[in-house]
């Protein structure tokens, strides 16, 4: 809706009496689109990380490692793709709890 509400304004010509006003919503809209696009790559890339951790999560528990220092280099990895959820997406919350185990298992 963004971009056909900035394609509207774009079409008013300066000698038209709503171009000043066009040009300040334009501005506010173009800002807002932009807002918008960068939130959605957030959420995106966030849930990707998110599937991708989860992904590893159920292999490791299809099949631990027997070696402990593999094991925890596995949940460490898992941290670690955990840690690039953004603050702010819907998977951001989930992450966190899925860390907090995660730092549990480490613990001896």
């Amino acid at each position: 809706m963004w971009s056909t509400a900035i394609e509207q304004l774009q079409t008013i010509r300066v000698e038209e009496p709503g171009y000043l006003e066009a040009q300040k919503l334009l501005a506010t809209y173009q800002t807002n689109l932009g807002i918008i696009e960068t939130r959605l790559q957030a959420e995106i890339e966030s849930q990707s990380s998110l599937k991708q951790a989860n992904n590893e999560i159920q292999r490791l528990i299809a099949a631990p490692p027997s070696d402990q220092q593999q094991f925890q280099s596995q949940i460490q990895g898992i941290i670690n793709q955990l840690s690039t959820v953004k603050s702010g997406t819907t998977a951001y919350a989930e992450a966190q709890t899925l860390i907090s185990q995660a730092k549990k298992r480490l613990q001896p």
